[in-house]
């Protein structure tokens, strides 16, 4: 049934294609903006389908570190928030969606900035035990249809979307981390098993994060055991909180030496912040001086996120007047491009 369904979305996929795959130069346009103007070009009444969005990782990056955001509250009023306190504005706005919820378009155009999806397989909140959300279960295709309900919304979105699926493989809290038997071998054959299915539907529009968690807390499996291969992936995540740390050096350099060892990638650090405690002002301030000092770290997304607010620890650079100075001032140490 599985090479049915794939066959069947590969030839849409075909007949998509060759409706055209030019895509006009967008680069300096705002995110709805370049949805407009694909719609604009494209909406002549000879033409057969939309010219599809192809992406590249030049059509989210900046001249300096980007900034982005992870709040529970993810509406333009809130980003705005984050800009009256900052004076930096956040590019990127990530939001986390379980594979058995699914999601819309509607849902994906309400992100106020360029969207980072997290594309998760399992039910949310149920705990790294769910035995139909094996690495096993997404590579016989128990999920197929669900994936690709995701990527036609995914599609029909008509901009450019990062997608962050499976993250921090290598920890044990999540049903495709090495648990129930998982090993890193089904991680990446279930990781370009998915990519396949997106590639299949069209969704051309997509850049792929692949994203372990840093090594405090991780499995002793080296993190290239994980990784699926150049071809399937745009950018590098990274998960890692300061949390006894001062300085951000001391919380990815182990972890960093892996990656660049396995892949040239450029890095995002899909999740990060600090612990609320005596090294939190310290490793802020660090912050900017350590992006400088590391040109490949291509952007950040801070979790502003406490306990009770989907986080595990208070990470917000808010979280005292203090830490919010700190904040500010490294973002300029950091050279970090703020959009006005």
């Amino acid at each position: 049934m599985r090479r049915t369904l794939l066959t069947a979305v590969a030839a849409a996929a075909a007949m998509t294609v060759a409706a055209g795959c030019t895509r006009p130069d967008l680069n300096d346009a705002s995110p709805g903006d370049r949805s407009r103007n694909v719609e604009t070009r494209t909406a002549s009444p000879a033409a057969a389908a939309p010219v599809p969005v192809v992406a590249k990782t030049s059509d989210v990056l900046g001249t300096g570190p980007v900034f982005g955001i992870n709040m529970a509250d993810r509406t333009k009023h809130a980003l705005d928030a984050v800009h009256a306190a900052t004076g930096c504005r956040p590019t990127w706005v990530q939001f986390f969606v379980s594979v058995a919820a699914g999601v819309t378009v509607e849902d994906i155009r309400k992100n106020p900035g360029t969207p980072l999806m997290s594309l998760e397989p399992w039910r949310a909140g149920e705990g790294p035990d769910q035995p139909d959300f094996t690495l096993r279960a997404t590579i016989d295709g128990k999920w197929d249809r669900e994936y690709l309900k995701i990527a036609r919304a995914v599609v029909q979105y008509r901009d450019v979307i990062m997608l962050r699926f499976a993250h921090e493989m290598n920890g044990r809290w999540y049903p495709w981390g090495p648990v129930a038997g998982n090993t890193p071998a089904e991680y990446t054959q279930a990781w370009r098993h998915v990519v396949a299915l997106f590639r299949h539907a069209g969704a051309t529009n997509v850049l792929w994060v692949w994203s372990p968690n840093i090594l405090r807390g991780a499995v002793k499996t080296p993190v290239d055991a994980y990784y699926p291969g150049n071809e399937w992936v745009d950018f590098v995540g990274v998960t890692g909180y300061g949390v006894r740390e001062h300085s951000p050096e001391v919380t990815y350099a182990k972890t960093f030496a892996q990656i660049r060892a396995t892949t040239d990638k450029p890095i995002i650090l899909t999740e990060t912040g600090a612990q609320h405690g005596p090294a939190k002002l310290s490793w802020i301030r660090a912050f900017g001086p350590w992006l400088r000092a590391n040109p490949d770290v291509a952007g950040f997304v801070w979790s502003q996120r406490k306990r009770g607010q989907g986080g595990t620890a208070d990470w917000r650079f808010d979280d005292d007047p203090a830490n919010l100075a700190a904040f500010k001032a490294t973002l300029s140490a950091g050279r970090v491009p703020c959009q006005p």
